[in-house]
Parts: structure tokens; C-alpha cells; sequence
């Protein structure tokens, strides 16, 4: 990661007085390019995507133009850039679900509600996990959700469900979210990084990456300690530069983690959000510059450590395994889609994310909400 040395230095900069000018931490290195390989029907099949769900839910005209910024479809391109377009229309329907069903738990009805957040969860695993449950006024968000997962269900030559095992670990890591907050528990960085990394939904993007280019990776090669690294890796990654970001059906990894968190923070900070890594650091008594500063120091390290992995394996039994390395790309797609798609879209940093993305530059308030409480 480049120091901030590098970079004009954040005091030098104008700020407003009740905010500070930051440097973010360098996250386009290694294998995060800043201009990567995008699938060439992302727009048509975003538009079909898009208009699908939002008639199928009858959002009003705010949560569509909302889901529309979000371009969560873009995620899916660089995500699964070779997919067949019936197989990324798949994804991308599952992305669009992903943002207003998360919404009800980060700033809709279900915010500070444990018991009934859990309560939507059982709705939602049902099917999923071959539980009754009644169709008689399912809700549309859930119902969206069902059919997507049927055709991933008829498609995916393995269990979705059974194989990653994570329907149980995400709904409590979810919830351990709500819960923190509703009970006002700070926890520590260590327990932060665990914590994104179970909830912030990455894992079972690799294994739709892994659906989407119908891949045969072999059941020994996912029980590889090596491999097993890098998909936590993967998700800290995630977690740590671009935000928490509820999807819902695998574990995040360590790649991911730092980025959403470093990424997201300035919309977080906004809202009164706490669990978020920077947020900690700063309730521990970090400057702002010190806080994103030390987030970096986390995200630096997996990056160091991916390399070091990924180079065991390639001298390893799975070097010349096709299946298994168009899988570990698809581990790195999908941290490049999360990193590259935080700055293309207008949820962090609306108009200003290309400028963002190449200035590193961000004004945050220097006492936050949860600063003062």
C-alpha cells in the first residue's frame, strides 16, 4: 500500500471547519486494477434486471431510481465477466434483491429490531432450508428471492445451500450487527474484522461466480487449506476497503473486509453508523487520519499475505487444475468488482467517486455523532 507520504498532505488541504481532509489508503494494487474486465451485456441486461424487480415489487419511483445508482449490475460484470447472459441475468437479479433487503435492516423497519430481524430471516431461509413455511401474503422481497434461487437451484451442480454452510452463520452475523446496536456494545477491532468477515456477504459470491462460469472445482479443492486462505483473504479484502454490505447467502473474506469499511465510512458517518473499523478506531481514541491510517495497515497486510498464498499454490498439486485457478480468479473478480464497482457507483460518493478514486481525498467530520454520545 503507498503511504500516505505520497499523497498532498490532508492538513494541507481545505476543509470546512467542522470537517478534516483524510487520505484514504491505496486500494487499486496488486491484483486490483483500475480498469478491469467488464461483461459486454451489462447494460442491456442491467436495464431488464432493474425494471424486473422494481415492477415485480412495485417500488415506488425513489427506491427505483435508489436501486438504479446502486448498479449493482456492474458488480455482477466485473464480478462474472465471461457468464453466459441467461446465467448473469441470475446474478444480477440477486444483486438487485440484495440492496432493498438489506435496506430494511441498516435503515428501514427492521433497524434496531433483533426479534423481528430474525423473525424476516426464518421467512427468508425457508425454502431454502426445506422448512414450511406459507406462500398466503409472502412478502415480495421474499418471494423475488425464491425464484432467483430456484433457478440457481435447477442450475448449480452443487448444493448452494449445504455446500458453503454459511445460511446459519450469516443470519447470526447479521444480526450480531442489529443487536450491537440496539444494545449500544462497542466491539473491539480484533471482533470487528471476525465479525465483517462472516457477515459482509462475500462468500457466496464465489460460488456464484463459480455458477455463473460453470466450473467443476473439484470437492478436495475446496477443503485445501491454501485455497481456504485465500477465500478468507478474499473476504477481509472486501470488508475492509468498501462498507458493510449485507448480502446474504455466504461468509465474507479477509481482502474484502478493509475496503468496504474504508470506503463506506464517510456514508456511515453520516448516518450515526458505529460498526465500522474506522469508527472503532476513532472511538478508541484515533484521529481520523490515524484511524483510515490503521484500517490501511490491516488491508496492506492481506494483500502482502494473498501474494504469499497464491504462490504456494501454484507450486502445489492444484497448479495446473483449470477449474481451481479460474476459481481463485473468480475470488480476486469478485474484490475487484467490490472495490471497482464502490467507486463507479454513486452509493459512497456520489458524483465525486472518480475524483475520489484518484485523489484519495475525502472530507469526514472531526466529531462524529457517535463521538459525542
Amino acid at each position: 500500500m503507498a503511504s500516505t507520504m505520497d499523497a498532498p498532505r490532508p492538513d494541507r488541504l481545505p476543509a470546512a471547519p467542522e470537517h478534516t481532509m483524510v487520505v484514504i489508503p491505496n486500494m487499486f494494487q496488486s491484483f486490483v486494477v483500475a480498469n478491469p474486465l467488464i461483461h459486454p451485456d451489462h447494460k442491456l441486461v442491467r436495464k431488464t434486471s432493474e425494471d424486473w424487480i422494481s415492477t415485480f415489487c412495485k417500488f415506488s419511483e425513489k427506491k427505483r431510481l435508489q436501486i438504479s445508482k446502486c448498479n449493482f449490475s456492474l458488480f455482477c460484470a466485473i464480478s462474472a465477466p465471461y457468464a453466459p447472459r441467461r446465467r448473469f441475468r441470475t446474478l444480477c437479479d440477486w444483486g438487485n434483491w440484495v440492496f432493498p433487503y438489506d435496506d430494511m435492516f441498516d435503515n428501514g423497519e427492521l433497524k434496531d429490531k433483533p426479534q423481528q430481524s430474525q423473525q424476516m430471516m426464518n421467512r427468508l431461509m425457508a425454502p431454502m432450508l426445506c422448512t414450511s413455511y406459507s406462500t398466503e401474503g409472502r412478502e415480495a422481497i421474499l418471494r423475488v428471492h425464491d425464484l432467483v434461487f430456484e433457478q440457481l437451484s435447477q442450475e448449480y451442480r452443487r448444493n448452494i445451500v449445504q455446500y458453503p454452510g454459511v445460511p446459519q452463520m450469516f443470519t447470526y452475523s447479521a444480526l450480531i450487527h442489529v443487536e450491537d446496536q440496539f444494545a449500544e456494545r462497542r466491539p473491539t477491532l480484533e471482533e470487528m474484522v471476525l465479525t465483517r468477515r462472516e457477515s459482509a456477504g462475500v462468500s457466496p459470491l464465489y460460488h456464484l461466480v463459480e455458477y455463473a462460469h460453470d466450473l467443476h472445482v473439484p470437492e478436495e479443492a475446496f477443503n485445501n487449506p491454501l485455497v481456504q486462505e485465500l477465500e478468507i483473504l478474499g473476504m477481509d479484502l472486501i470488508a475492509m476497503s468498501v462498507a458493510h454490505v449485507c448480502l446474504v447467502w455466504v461468509s465474507i473474506t479477509d481482502l474484502e473486509s478493509s475496503s468496504n469499511d474504508i470506503i463506506s465510512y464517510i456514508k456511515e458517518e453520516r448516518e450515526g453508523v458505529k460498526h465500522n473499523m474506522v469508527a472503532i478506531c476513532r472511538l478508541n481514541g484515533m484521529t481520523a487520519q490515524e484511524a483510515f491510517d490503521e484500517v490501511g495497515s490491516l488491508l496492506q497486510s492481506r494483500f502482502d499475505r494473498w501474494e504469499a498464498v497464491e504462490d504456494s499454490l501454484e507450486r502445489s498439486c492444484w497448479s495446473n487444475n483449470e477449474n481451481v485457478q479460474q476459481y481463485v480468479t473468480g475470488i480476486k473478480s469478485v474484490v475487484q468488482a467490490n472495490i471497482s464497482w464502490s467507486f463507479k457507483s454513486e452509493r459512497y460518493f456520489g458524483p465525486r467517486a472518480e475524483e475520489v478514486r484518484r485523489t484519495r481525498r475525502i472530507q469526514v467530520l472531526l466529531q462524529p455523532p457517535y463521538l459525542m454520545e
